[in-house]
């Protein structure tokens, strides 16, 4: 499988457990986004780049997924912040584009990575 293609699986499967993780946690978002969420999102990102790129994933690569959790909580909290009455699945959509537009741009954020030869 290309990296492109890898990347794509890996970019839907955080898609799809991000938005289970934030729809379980919903009643009590705003709390949990500064405590928790964090583990949770890293612990996907983690598990979904591994099982793409297996031998791929350095401290390098590990501390920029982290780095790209911690930018997907500010996001989620400005949108929450900005919006005022926000309703779940406007939460989820924004959610989904902002890992589409982060992920999409991967190869920016990781040119000098091993992992692009996956």
């Amino acid at each position: 499988m290309a990296f492109i293609e890898k990347l794509d699986a890996a970019k839907h499967a955080c898609i799809a457990e991000v938005r289970d993780i934030i729809s379980c946690n919903w009643e009590d978002i705003v709390l949990w986004l500064p405590s928790d969420a964090f583990n949770e999102f890293f612990s996907v990102y983690k598990a979904e780049f591994r099982k793409q790129f297996p031998g791929y994933i350095t401290h390098a690569i590990r501390d920029k997924l982290g780095f790209a959790c911690q930018n997907l909580i500010f996001s989620i909290n400005a949108f929450i912040v900005y919006t005022d009455e926000y309703e779940l699945d406007d939460v989820l959509d924004f959610t989904e584009c902002f890992i589409n537009t982060q992920l999409d741009n991967f190869v920016i954020w990781c040119e000098d990575d091993d992992i692009l030869e996956a």
